[in-house]
């Protein structure tokens, strides 16, 4: 390799580890002050002092970032408006019914949401004074956020002439196209998945580390789990929750609700296995469903008929 300064490294072994890139969405007057995005913590620190001055924040993207940069720039009377573009928050997470429940419950907080809309462009003299929507909304607001997801770091590895897809392509041994390359974390691309999560870039290091000091372990993909708090509600998503896959008729799926105590609980059988599940609000078997998913664990009839009538597999807390 050969670095910025100009000097050659050489190596037996090379270890590509770049991560990710917040990304930009194209639109007009991206660099008027007062627009945001998180790719230094000096500006994560610049925000925090914004967050005393400003009136009307606007946060674009509705994931899991986005929610929570809206909830910590929620400062006494300052009004707070996310705009995602997609049809429901956290897109990745959950299917749409679960997410009306938590758009009720953000909604509810005093937050507004703008759903299945985008910016075109900052308007103002040099700074942000508004925003034009797609649907030619215009909106009031003196600061803009970008909060729109990332995109993996495939730029050095693309330039190498590795192979890169959505990501730079791995194999289960975490080898890039030349095999005395790997790369591991957001940057990679297994099995045509790309993990936005910390903990598939803890497997990956994992098994990297037993192979290089002559393991023979494999990688073979990681259970995406996510197990949150979303401005204090409960937020939970496991496995293959069925928000990136077509609907097949081998996968059933049970539904339970509870629209007044803010719950919504689905989970995925294929054959009499759980392989997927969501949830918004509390729910105390949360690590249970991991566990079974991750363990392919059966289950037969009468926990489909505890479920759809109590929301709960396996019983009440005290029944565990």
């Amino acid at each position: 390799i050969t670095d910025a300064s100009g000097r050659v490294q050489r190596y037996s072994n090379l270890i590509l580890a770049t991560g990710s890139t917040p990304f930009l969405p194209m639109f007009g007057n991206r660099h008027y002050k007062g627009v945001y995005t998180f790719r230094t913590l000096g500006e994560a620190d610049q925000l925090l002092s914004r967050k005393t001055r400003t009136r009307h924040t606007v946060v674009i993207g509705g994931g899991l970032l986005g929610l929570e940069t809206a909830r910590a720039m929620q400062k006494y009377h300052t009004d707070i408006t996310i705009i995602e573009h997609n049809r429901w928050l956290m897109m990745q997470q959950l299917d749409e019914q679960g997410s009306a429940f938590l758009e009720d419950y953000i909604n509810d907080s005093g937050i507004n949401t703008i759903l299945g809309d985008s910016v075109v462009s900052v308007t103002g003299n040099g700074r942000v004074e508004g925003l034009t929507l797609r649907s030619g909304k215009k909106i009031e607001c003196d600061t803009l956020i970008v909060a729109a997801g990332v995109r993996p770091n495939i730029l050095l590895a693309r330039d190498a002439g590795l192979v890169c897809h959505k990501g730079i392509r791995i194999n289960n041994h975490l080898q890039t196209s030349d095999k005395d390359i790997y790369a591991i974390g957001e940057c990679a691309e297994h099995d045509d998945n790309v993990y936005g999560l910390v903990k598939p870039g803890f497997d990956q290091a994992a098994v990297l580390a037993d192979r290089l000091t002559g393991g023979n372990s494999q990688y073979v993909g990681s259970i995406s789990t996510t197990q949150l708090k979303v401005m204090t509600q409960a937020v939970f998503s496991a496995g293959r929750n069925g928000v990136d896959e077509e609907a097949g008729a081998s996968v059933s799926e049970y539904v339970f609700s509870d629209r007044s105590a803010g719950i919504y609980r689905k989970i995925r059988i294929f054959g009499n296995r759980i392989i997927g599940a969501i949830a918004v609000g509390e729910w105390h078997e949360s690590a249970l469903i991991n566990e079974a998913i991750k363990d392919k664990r059966k289950l037969w009839f009468w926990h489909m008929v505890r479920f759809k009538t109590t929301g709960n597999l396996w019983g009440d807390v005290d029944e565990i």
